[in-house]
């Protein structure tokens, strides 16, 4: 989206959220005031910025339309448009969350994206291993917000359809002891019953996402609730 599309479809969705949502009013209104001030152009830089407005409004405007639908017909709707099991779960659970639960990460993420500190040098193993966990026929989705305030680089579910919040580090497996506290801290914040936090090697050319894409299936099919663990592909 462009940043004067942006503009416009968040003030129709303020206008919207009012009635039917009024948290997820108040998350958007919030958005616009992070963005006032800043003219399109000024906006239009910040690629980052631009990418979790657009985000969020898809995903605003498709919730808002969801909201009022009966269970049943929800999941017709899932059913219709192919909406996969990782979708449901953001949408049913984790989107709500978001927005009706105070965000302690919201002040500081905003004011790093608006900075350009955002770095996603992990976009491209993240869309492989997506890619894989698919083929495995398993689903999933990711998000700036599942990954500036949840934790989460991708929110995955394997064959039984279990949703599993995965976290990808580059760090060796002995040091993510230290990492665990604030991360599975992070993710019971927002009611998260399973967490995995993996390490690989970043080997240019390798079968990194492929071997990671194993291990997630491999725990979204067999990780109880309750339960964040360590592993390492």
């Amino acid at each position: 989206m462009s940043a004067a599309e942006i503009r416009v479809i968040l003030e129709e969705l303020i206008i919207k959220a009012q009635t039917i949502e009024p948290c997820l009013q108040k998350r958007l209104i919030n958005l616009r005031s992070w963005i006032n001030g800043k003219t399109d152009r000024k906006l239009a830089q910040k690629a980052s910025v631009v990418g979790l407005l657009s985000e969020v409004i898809l995903d605003s405007r498709f919730w808002l339309a969801i909201k009022t639908l009966t269970i049943e017909q929800r999941q017709q709707v899932y059913t219709s448009m192919r909406i996969s099991p990782a979708e449901q779960y953001w949408f049913d659970v984790l989107f709500p969350l978001w927005f009706n639960e105070p965000d302690p990460k919201l002040n500081a993420w905003k004011r790093e994206l608006m900075a350009g500190n955002f770095s996603q040098s992990d976009e491209q193993i993240i869309r492989d291993v997506s890619r894989d966990i698919e083929l495995g026929g398993g689903s999933c989705i990711w998000r700036h917000t599942l990954d500036l305030s949840m934790a989460t680089d991708l929110l995955a579910t394997g064959l039984a359809n279990n949703p599993l919040c995965v976290q990808i580090t580059t760090g060796h497996i002995h040091n993510l002891d230290k990492k665990k506290p604030n991360w599975e801290s992070t993710l019971k914040h927002w009611h998260i019953q399973r967490g995995l936090l993996i390490s690989y090697n970043p080997v240019p050319n390798s079968t990194a996402a492929k071997r990671i894409a194993v291990v997630v299936l491999q725990h979204g099919d067999s990780l109880p609730f309750g339960c964040y663990n360590l592993d390492e592909a």
